[in-house]
């Protein structure tokens, strides 16, 4: 994201507030792989650092100015939903229950949001969480924790995403398969 476009996001947010209109910002979900995607393109450390912008704005326009808190809700990261079973051992599931495609989640996933937003709800543990200041310092060593669980429980699904499966196997330098249960 360009510094003009946080520029308008930060003028939004503090618009909205000025105005007294009563404002969430989102950080959507999206399947875990992506962050494998992300990380394999060179666009992780672009990624960490837009959130921090987000959550460092977002707490700005909260301490500038009069009107309603701004809330900032995170449903990405490694979640019961961001991280559903794609590559299961009987091998690619034909429809998943919260995605539609890795981007775009379905109408099932925006009202767990919703009931986590107004009413409060935690229907699936730990899937959308109120960011505030205080989470800019952790939010890095979040998702990593989150993604080294991920790594370890899907690591054939990964290396196919990534296209380092081939009929001959995995390719050399592939992400390691997890161990078997003890």
């Amino acid at each position: 994201t360009s510094v003009s476009s946080l520029e308008d996001f930060k003028s939004l947010l503090r618009y909205c507030r000025n105005q007294g209109i009563e404002t969430s910002v989102l950080i959507n979900p999206f399947h875990a792989v992506l962050y494998d995607v992300l990380r394999e393109a060179g666009l992780w450390d672009t990624y960490l650092a837009w959130r921090q912008a987000v959550i460092a704005l977002t707490a700005e326009a909260n301490a500038d100015g009069v009107g309603p808190h701004i809330a900032l809700w995170d449903f990405s990261g490694y979640n019961a939903v961001t991280t559903e079973p794609v590559l299961p051992d009987q091998g690619l599931r034909d429809e998943l229950e919260y995605f539609a495609d890795v981007f775009h989640y379905k109408r099932n996933v925006g009202n767990l949001m919703l009931r986590r937003m107004i009413a409060g709800e935690e229907a699936l543990p730990g899937f959308g969480r109120e960011l505030g200041p205080e989470d800019a310092a952790v939010d890095a060593a979040v998702l990593e924790s989150g993604h080294a669980r991920f790594v370890r429980d899907n690591a054939a699904y990964i290396d196919r995403v990534l296209g380092r499966v081939s009929r001959r196997g995995p390719r050399s330098g592939s992400l390691p398969h997890p161990r078997p249960a003890r």
